[in-house]
């Protein structure tokens, strides 16, 4: 058995699991508990900035291969609203993203894109949460899959006042990669098709997906 501990020393939180399901997963675990490192000689990894949630997410998939979409977890923990247990499960599977990136498990990377591609589809208000574009852009790289759906999801699902209404949700960085996509979405030939009042023809063909869901993807290995 090997323990995870999630928090900062004093604060901390500890986890049990099966080495060898640890290990099996992720390249990351299993270098540290098989090094002679600190890790490998106390047969615990340390977590500073990984939430509790997130954790008990990536235990149920070593055990499962599975991840978890229950909302029971969010009840237990006070979201009373359906609501907001799906905008806050949505905030974990994002950082669960990023976790999964940090342990090298492209399998979970992945299995978490298609989980929220279904959780989006099946959201018929379009409403779009966009407090954890931030940490897409301080914890990714720019070649990112996870910010490639980050500004399709902002640029197909966000209406155009939010920008307004939530401009620290917006990094720097974050709205030249959106000014890039959503120009080179609009062609020369529809550029100028504006009404006599010199507004956007509500017929103007507007920006589409072109990426599909499988661009989202990170290769994955034989364990993974």
């Amino acid at each position: 058995m090997v323990t995870i501990i999630v928090g900062k020393e004093g604060e901390d939180e500890r986890f049990i699991v099966h080495k060898e399901f640890a290990c099996y997963y992720s390249p990351v675990l299993k270098a540290a508990f098989e090094s002679s490192f600190t890790e490998g000689q106390t047969q615990c990894y340390r977590l500073e900035d990984v939430t509790v949630r997130v954790i008990r997410l990536l235990l149920c998939f070593f055990y499962t291969g599975k991840v978890d979409t229950s909302l029971q977890r969010y009840i237990s923990a006070g979201f009373e609203a359906v609501a907001d247990q799906e905008l806050q499960q949505e905030i974990d599977f994002i950082h669960f993203w990023v976790l999964a990136d940090r342990l090298l498990i492209p399998s979970l990377q992945n299995a978490i894109v298609r989980e929220l591609e279904i959780m989006w589809n099946l959201r018929t208000d379009r409403a779009v949460d966009v407090s954890w574009v931030p940490f897409v852009y301080e914890h990714t790289s720019v070649d990112s899959p996870l910010r490639a759906l980050t500004l399709d999801h902002c640029a197909y699902g966000l209406h155009s006042d939010m920008f307004l209404e939530d401009p620290a949700a917006f990094p720097h960085e974050m709205l030249l990669d959106l000014a890039r996509l959503m120009s080179s979405g609009i062609t020369p030939t529809t550029i100028y098709e504006k009404d006599e009042n010199g507004r956007d023809d509500e017929e103007r063909p507007r920006y589409k997906y072109k990426r599909t869901w499988g661009s989202y993807h990170v290769p994955e290995g034989e364990n993974s």
